[in-house]
């Protein structure tokens, strides 16, 4: 049987050192992978974090939670992945989300499926050396990994979900833990993925989400996700050495609102 895999997602409530520190408490107490909140109105900067984070652990896979292309252009987000890769080579993921509170924070709608495929297309030729045209401009990396950097598509909705299987090397899918609502996804995923004419491999990794606010409580239930509430259930406590970490609101964020499973297509390049 394969073996769950759990990734713990950290906001950015707490000065950088500090961060860094408990991410190494969450390597210790056994998790997978972290991914960290990319909020620039925090003021703290993810890819710093993420940068500390590598040179203190060894073995969790790094990833920002989530960056939006419309915030950081494409070739700003290659070369991070890219520069996260140096520092931690073979645990770097790059995460691509149209944008929720990162776009409101300067003033801009979140990224349409149109934009977000043609983003996760530049960033992805970028990682792999090609050349990418902006504008009258041909760009690429000067120097990359032999192994490009993994690019994951953050989705909720079918249309996007079908994007992940279309362009990206897999996909953090926003639907819960409902049997339905998983089965539901693996099959836009697979669609996307057929039209791309591409062989989707798939597999599960949960990550649990802190307690945010009451807008993401209800995106979960909007998705499929369900909460159990009966009467005598109590909410997961998190392993030891990781007990709460407050967010960004200041708010003390443990039990998991909603739970993300990511499922991977094939790593084979999509011009």
């Amino acid at each position: 049987m394969t073996r769950l895999r759990v990734s713990l997602r950290v906001p950015v409530g707490r000065p950088l050192p500090a961060l860094a520190d408990f991410v190494t408490r969450c390597e210790a107490a056994g998790f997978d992978g972290v991914g960290i909140h990319d909020h620039p109105s925090s003021g703290r900067d993810v890819y710093v974090a993420l940068a500390l984070a590598a040179r203190a652990t060894r073995r969790l896979a790094l990833f920002p939670a989530t960056s939006s292309p419309i915030v950081r252009h494409p070739l700003l987000l290659a070369s991070l992945a890219h520069s996260l890769e140096e520092l931690a080579p073979g645990r770097a993921r790059l995460t691509m989300a149209p944008g929720f509170i990162s776009t409101r924070s300067i003033g801009k709608p979140r990224g349409t499926v149109a934009a977000m495929r043609e983003a996760v297309r530049d960033v992805r030729r970028l990682l792999a050396g090609e050349a990418v045209g902006f504008g009258p401009t041909e760009t690429r990396l000067r120097n990359r990994s032999a192994v490009p950097t993994p690019v994951f598509l953050l989705a909720a909705g079918p249309r996007m979900t079908e994007l992940a299987g279309e362009v990206a090397d897999g996909a953090f899918l926003m639907v819960g833990l409902d049997a339905a609502a998983i089965r539901a996804a693996r099959g836009h995923l697979a669609e996307g993925a057929r039209r791309a004419g591409r062989s989707p491999r798939l597999h599960a990794r949960w990550r649990p989400a802190p307690r945010d606010s009451r807008r993401r409580r209800w995106r979960a239930r909007r998705s499929g996700g369900r909460r159990d509430r009966r009467p005598g259930r109590a909410r997961p406590s998190p392993p030891a050495g990781c007990a709460g970490f407050r967010g960004s609101t200041g708010r003390r964020s443990t039990a998991p609102a909603y739970t993300l499973c990511e499922i991977r297509a094939s790593r084979r390049h999509t011009p």
